[in-house]
């Protein structure tokens, strides 16, 4: 098995010479748990769509599980399970009718499992699409998606809209049933905080650009905030994010070692540093900000 599912070599896709998604260029570990993380309209479904061939980028190239999604698109589909935003499903079938349609499609179908899955969900079988409760779609979409056991599961955003309890059980069973078989999952969401307990990696876009990828985890180690009293005007300190005042307290969120930081503000002038942690929604929220200066 390859050591990288995902590949995005420099991948660009332009609508009416505008660009959706802007030379990204990104790389995911095979038994990895990514999270996709972006604003709305930031590129995340037009780069999933690139990736399993459902589209063909303007430049650039990516590889799915070893495939190329250019050239062998209708192959890699084969191997992945995918989970759009919004499933459409034939209004007449029941859930029950709708997985044994699709598993037709697999010689390799899992009966058993997903009919496990099902239940485990609490699924009503015996109700058509129509008739389901938006959490019961996206459950039955995520079936649809692990019956034919694939190697890698991609989802765009399926648990928009739905209430905490809904996305904490959907996502619960996604990371369970494919750590089970050390498969990989890569996952686009603008719901960051609902993300942080279950993903290992994340890729953050803005503006169809790469902003960040790395491991969760050391992420939250390189970011931190900072509270102190700064003069007036903003230090030259380098990995400086956001600086926002709060009364006479200044608030910085900052990448870089601690120790080097605090270092830095004391040489800038500062007094009474503080340092905390910051979540990753909060990390997210001050690489997006800062990327914005700089365009402006």
């Amino acid at each position: 098995m390859n050591s990288l599912a995902i590949i995005a070599n420099n991948l660009t896709r332009r609508y009416a010479g505008l660009p959706a998604v802007d030379g990204l260029s990104f790389e995911i570990p095979t038994g990895s748990v990514t999270a996709y993380l972006g604003r709305n309209g930031a590129g995340k479904t037009t780069t999933i769509k690139l990736l399993l061939g459902l589209e063909q980028p303007s430049s650039g190239e990516a590889r799915v599980l070893g495939y190329s999604s250019i050239a062998q698109g209708a192959e890699l589909r084969r191997h992945v399970g995918y989970v759009p935003e919004a499933p459409v499903y034939p209004p007449w079938m029941t859930a029950a009718q709708l997985i044994s349609y699709v598993s037709g499609f697999y010689p390799d179908w899992d009966t058993g499992a997903a009919d496990e899955l099902a239940r485990k969900l609490e699924i009503p079988l015996n109700r058509k699409p129509g008739q389901l409760s938006r959490g019961d779609v996206a459950k039955l979409a995520l079936v649809l998606a692990l019956g034919h056991n694939p190697e890698l599961l991609i989802l765009d955003d399926p648990i928009a809209g739905l209430d905490p309890l809904v996305r904490r059980e959907f996502f619960e069973t996604m990371v369970q049933a494919m750590a089970e078989r050390g498969q990989t999952v890569f996952f686009s969401s603008h719901l960051v905080s609902e993300v942080e307990r279950i993903a290992d990696r994340v890729v953050i876009i803005e503006r169809g650009r790469l902003l960040e990828q790395a491991e969760l985890s050391e992420l939250k180690k390189s970011v931190h905030q900072y509270c102190c009293r700064l003069p007036s005007e903003t230090p030259m300190i380098q990995g400086l994010l956001t600086r926002r005042a709060s009364g006479p307290v200044d608030e910085l969120v900052i990448r870089g070692e601690p120790e080097q930081v605090i270092a830095a503000l004391s040489r800038a002038g500062a007094n009474d540093i503080q340092r905390a942690d910051i979540d990753l929604e909060g990390v997210f929220v001050a690489l997006v900000r800062a990327d914005k200066e700089v365009r402006r």
